[in-house]
């Protein structure tokens, strides 16, 4: 090989361009660069879409609205105190009651036990709206109530005491054909029977689902205040004391009444009067407030505390608190097998059923 092919030889291996590799080092330095800017602003992004989806007010908003909302089965405790201030209501031994409550929802069936506690008596009870359409009552502690002054109150003979005094945790049942004879109506269109159809039928419609929740963002009514997180029974919460914007509420209102759905809800439950509209059933209750306790991970209600003064003009007449534990739900709640029929009860203490025709229509029943 001559010396002028030498030359080109090495002209052709000089000439040559260098080659786009991920070993070079360099090349490394840039890729990892890029991979860093990107995963920060990916980071940086999901951050900021975290603290937005995690903001006080959004979390209240939606753990309310699943809880009320959703139609899924409900368990909760809740105790209801109420503090009458006039004298009418001390001096009778009603000044202070206490309500506490097991609440379960299962399905279209309701179950609550109840604990009544005044200064003169406690009283204790089941009470179940199946979703067969009947009705289960179990009273607790009547032996006790009997012997109270309030039986003596009320005049009770000793006999009817003692067939009272049977009835003690037995569950009483009121068929729906029952409650038909009682109000006069045709089974299931009582005014009670077809407002709870609705509500069912509401908590069941996924249009309504949706309409409350784009109406909802357009006009966030509720507001969280103070937020802090506290520790709940060994879980680190969200506490919040809840507002509303009354502006706000005022245009979701305007907006989400507009749904039909809703129309017939408010007209079957018969909530469409002007007063109620108003708001005027509701002035006599003022100073009230409202904390909620939130799951801020699962965005679900945990606690929830409320209360308020009632007024007659600008007199203070009571004092209500209300607070309610949110518990797991217990699952399917069955109808009690042995049960003693309302007929057969009033015809045991000497009551003509027909004199009972029409109480439970102006009873609301």
């Amino acid at each position: 090989m001559g010396p002028n092919q030498e030359s080109k030889n090495v002209e052709v291996k000089n000439s040559k361009s260098p080659r786009f590799s991920l070993k070079s080092k360099k090349v490394k330095i840039l890729l990892a660069s890029l991979v860093a800017v990107i995963a920060l602003g990916g980071v940086g992004a999901a951050v900021y879409v975290n603290s937005i989806y995690n903001k006080p007010e959004n979390v209240l908003a939606s753990a309310m609205g699943k809880y009320l909302l959703d139609g899924k089965d409900k368990n909760f405790d809740a105790t209801m105190t109420m503090k009458m201030l006039d004298e009418a209501s001390v001096a009778s031994g009603m000044g202070s009651v206490e309500m506490k409550m097991g609440v379960q929802m299962s399905g279209k069936t309701t179950q609550i036990e109840m604990e009544a506690n005044l200064a003169i008596f406690r009283l204790r009870g089941i009470v179940q709206a199946n979703e067969n359409g009947n009705l289960y009552i179990k009273v607790k502690d009547l032996p006790a109530l009997l012997g109270s002054d309030v039986a003596t109150a009320y005049g009770i003979p000793e006999e009817m005491k003692q067939q009272i005094a049977s009835l003690d945790e037995k569950w009483i049942e009121i068929t729906k054909e029952n409650l038909a004879q009682l109000s006069g109506q045709e089974p299931g269109s009582s005014e009670l029977d077809k407002c709870t159809e609705a509500l069912y039928g509401a908590l069941e419609n996924d249009d309504l689902a949706n309409d409350f929740d784009k109406f909802y963002r357009k006009h966030k009514f509720l507001v969280a205040n103070n937020p802090v997180e506290e520790e709940l029974d060994g879980k680190k919460l969200l506490k919040v004391e809840v507002g509303l914007d009354q502006a706000k509420l005022k245009a979701f209102g305007d907006a989400f009444g507009k749904n039909q759905a809703v129309i017939d809800l408010v007209a079957k439950c018969g909530l469409n009067s002007d007063e109620v509209v108003a708001g005027e059933t509701l002035d006599g209750l003022k100073n009230g407030k409202m904390t909620a306790w939130l799951d801020r991970g699962k965005r679900e209600l945990v606690r929830l505390d409320a209360g308020g003064d009632s007024f007659e003009e600008a007199t203070k007449t009571g004092e209500i608190k209300f607070s309610m534990n949110v518990k797991a739900p217990a699952g399917k709640i069955e109808a009690p097998k042995e049960v003693v029929n309302i007929m057969d009860l009033v015809k045991n203490f000497g009551i003509d059923p027909s004199m009972l025709q029409g109480l439970g229509e102006t009873s609301g029943v």
